[in-house]
């Protein structure tokens, strides 16, 4: 089954080539690294990688066995391509989903949270890779930082949004991690000094970020049967005449 993809999509330019260049590869190095801490601790039967960069495998660290790469776009790699507001998967039927900046790829990011709800089953993990807005807004425009700027068409959504997203949709998500500093390699430099490190705001600085949300199960309250026997009225004879008593059970 494939579904080619609408004016809904719009392909993040030249992030393959931008991945082979000299930051690129270091800040892929970085997300397969952020990858590396999360992805073992996530089990179960089926994971699936919505890709916009077939070079990059994200699923490899993954302990999950069935696994599985769909596309926004015909690749070499992907198995199917999907509509990003309408995949063609079941519904409550996968235990991992990771997507690595497709939120930035389409123009509703929303319904891609809205299918990625649909897809998991309950307490099921969803992992999130994302440029930081605050990466590109200042500090990357010095002389010298050129080398480390985003690629071209990427539109990068704040931490704050894509959380709130997600939580709208019901889901659990876990503390941001940052990741990819450039020019400065500040997170090496962080580790030899772990007192300004505790200080140091994560998001300044950091070219990406990873969510991990879980998709929380909604808790039913049970109403138990009120089981009261109905009272009736008994006629009784008294004084030649049938009276009502009064109400007895």
């Amino acid at each position: 089954m494939r579904s080619e993809c609408g004016p809904e999509f719009t392909a993040l330019g030249g992030l393959d080539a931008w991945y082979r260049q000299a930051f690129g590869g270091r800040f892929e190095a970085a997300e397969r690294e952020a990858l590396a801490q999360v992805l073992p601790t996530l089990f179960g039967y089926h994971a699936v990688c919505i890709d916009v960069c077939p070079a990059v495998d994200w699923l490899a660290a993954s302990s999950i066995r069935h696994r599985c790469r769909l596309g926004l776009t015909r690749t070499e790699v992907t198995t199917l391509v999907l509509a990003p507001d309408a995949w063609p998967l079941r519904s409550d039927s996968l235990d991992l989903v990771v997507l690595p900046h497709v939120l930035e790829s389409v123009a509703a990011p929303e319904t891609v949270v809205a299918e990625l709800e649909r897809v998991l089953i309950a307490e099921g993990h969803a992992v999130i890779l994302g440029f930081n807005p605050l990466f590109d807004g200042g500090l990357w425009r010095l002389p010298g930082a050129a080398a480390g700027t985003l690629p071209a068409g990427v539109r990068p959504l704040g931490v704050a949004l894509v959380r709130d997203w997600l939580r709208r949709h019901g889901f659990v998500v876990a503390v941001p991690r940052f990741y990819g500093h450039w020019p400065w390699r500040v997170e090496h430099w962080l580790g030899r000094h772990p007192r300004l490190a505790a200080a140091w705001p994560a998001p300044l600085g950091a070219c990406g970020y990873l969510l991990l949300a879980k998709k929380r199960v909604s808790t039913l309250t049970l109403v138990r049967p009120r089981w009261r026997s109905r009272r009736r009225l008994i006629p009784v004879a008294v004084e030649g005449r049938l009276l009502e008593s009064k109400r007895a059970k």
